[in-house]
């Protein structure tokens, strides 16, 4: 993999974890940004894509679940993977409800740590894709004239001449 495949956030309150998680991630040719606290994560503006949010559920401050609450109000759909020791049932079930792709038990292995970041940088690839794509539209559209915008609300609605 080459650095420019994607970048991932990785959010733990562990030293220990941050360190050979972020290694592991950077051997795999991901860029990395790691922070100890979800609300330091929150304060930033994350401009890289694709990007993947590996997240602990359990931290002092705000849990996992809270932190993809917010992103999902701010409409910043990361793909999620969740790494957690010590969850309960109720926080892995809400946390795939929520959107989340993948959980991870602690230790992480590393095999499973790459597969998952491998799929969860797909999504994200697609979902970048899919943003550029109504982007470029939403441009397109608002270059149209007040005319062309009436002709292509008619054609948009179904009518064919």
């Amino acid at each position: 993999m080459t650095p420019d495949n994607g970048h991932v956030v990785l959010i733990d309150d562990s030293d220990d974890v941050r360190r050979h998680l972020g290694n592991l991630i950077r051997q795999m040719g991901y860029s990395l940004e790691s922070y100890e606290r979800a609300e330091d994560f929150l304060a930033r503006a994350v401009d890289h894509e694709p990007c993947v949010l590996l997240l602990d559920m359990r931290m002092p401050g705000l849990t996992g679940l809270e932190v993809q609450q917010a992103l999902i109000a701010r409409s910043r759909l990361f793909p999620i993977i969740y790494i957690s020791g010590e969850s309960k049932m109720q926080e892995v079930i809400d946390s795939m409800k929520l959107g989340a792709l993948d959980f991870l038990i602690k230790p992480v292995r590393h095999a499973d740590l790459a597969r998952v970041l491998e799929s969860a940088m797909a999504v994200g690839r697609t979902r970048c894709e899919a943003r550029m794509r109504q982007t470029r539209l939403a441009d397109r559209v608002a270059q149209l004239s007040q005319r062309e915008r009436d002709i292509f609300d008619l054609i948009v609605k179904g009518f064919p001449n």
